[in-house]
């Protein structure tokens, strides 16, 4: 009975990995594991611990060997590759192995010469191992009737790589909150406006220099559903560092907003719009951290529109949402609480 393990291996193209696109270089290092769950054993009376044979092993020995391929560069000094018997006649390695469980496994690591290799998935090129088991009897003879066979096949191919990109602004609204009206002042709930900068780094991955790109945000604007009091706020901005490249182009982590972007905050106007279409400045200069600090109206006021204009547009330094590498946050975010006016908690109130 024949058993396979497959491999795909897929390598950057311009990679160190690769001498070219269609070749692997002779330094990389390729890890094959020999599992020892894999086929039958047909020796009657020979397994021990149950009665599977894809998880039987014996109190003997097993003889494994392993045929290379012709190209093998083998390496002893790979750690590891010393507990197998290489002979270079063949091109075979071997180990006696005393197997006691399902899940034991030994393993190699390969080096090859001029390895050839595919340009994309469907044309990978594959390496095939021949694998043969054998139980050891005490006398150091083989037992013929335990000869098992089994295969490892690995595939090799290269990609090309994808260039940065920059997604630009994201703008998003969030909350979610079940109530239950008794009185108007249990319809009090928030949710966020948040903004923030969206940057994919290609493959390889290549880092945002600090402060190259113009993104800025001079006004955040929401248009509250009819019927709402707005009662409390608060506005943060990200305060976290991010991977980058500086000026010198060394990686290093730098903060979302630098000093200027968080000065120019501070310098800004909170704006409502009433019912009948006047505003009026709600406050000026609100401070503006990093940590969320609550300001309540002195009494909660019905607002069509409220707008969060900074004096001086604000510029992101660096992505507050950055991939492939995982970073995700909210360059400036806006929390709002409101409450039922009382045409509308009452309007609910008849339809539950």
């Amino acid at each position: 009975m024949q058993y396979s393990i497959q491999n795909t291996r897929s390598y950057l193209q311009g990679s160190s990995d690769l001498q070219s696109n269609t070749v692997l270089s002779n330094d990389t290092k390729t890890y094959v594991r020999v599992d020892s769950y894999r086929v039958e054993w047909p020796a009657p009376g020979t397994t021990l611990g149950g009665d599977t044979k894809s998880k039987g092993f014996d109190r003997r020995k097993t003889r494994i060997t392993v045929q290379l391929p012709a190209n093998t560069i083998w390496d002893t000094t790979i750690s590891g590759n010393e507990k197998w018997t290489y002979n270079a006649a063949n091109q075979t390695i071997t180990k006696d192995e005393l197997v006691t469980s399902n899940s034991d496994y030994s393993s190699f690591t390969m080096r090859y010469n001029n390895q050839p290799v595919g340009t994309s998935y469907a044309t990978a090129t594959k390496v095939e191992f021949p694998v043969t088991w054998q139980f050891v009897n005490d006398d150091g003879s083989l037992d013929p009737a335990s000869l098992i066979k089994s295969k490892i096949v690995d595939s090799f191919y290269s990609y090309p790589g994808t260039p940065p990109r920059d997604d630009g602004f994201v703008f998003y609204k969030s909350g979610y909150e079940n109530h239950i009206l008794s009185t108007r002042e249990e319809s009090l709930h928030s949710y966020y406006l948040s903004t923030g900068w969206q940057y994919y780094g290609g493959n390889p991955n290549q880092l945002v220099t600090y402060g190259a790109y113009n993104h800025t945000v001079d006004k955040i604007v929401d248009e509250p559903v009819e019927g709402l009091e707005l009662v409390k706020y608060a506005i943060r901005h990200d305060g976290r560092n991010i991977k980058v490249k500086n000026a010198a182009g060394a990686e290093e982590d730098l903060p979302v907003f630098d000093a200027t972007q968080i000065a120019n905050m501070q310098h800004n106007k909170f704006i409502g719009t009433l019912p009948g279409g006047t505003t009026e400045v709600i406050a000026t200069n609100v401070a503006i951290t990093s940590t969320e600090t609550e300001i309540t109206l002195p009494t909660p006021k019905h607002y069509t529109k409220l707008e969060f204009v900074f004096d001086t547009p604000i510029k992101f330094m660096a992505p507050t949402t950055t991939s492939p590498w995982s970073s995700y946050g909210e360059g400036v975010s806006i929390k709002y609480s409101f409450k039922l006016t009382e045409n509308s908690y009452n309007t609910v109130k008849k339809t539950h």
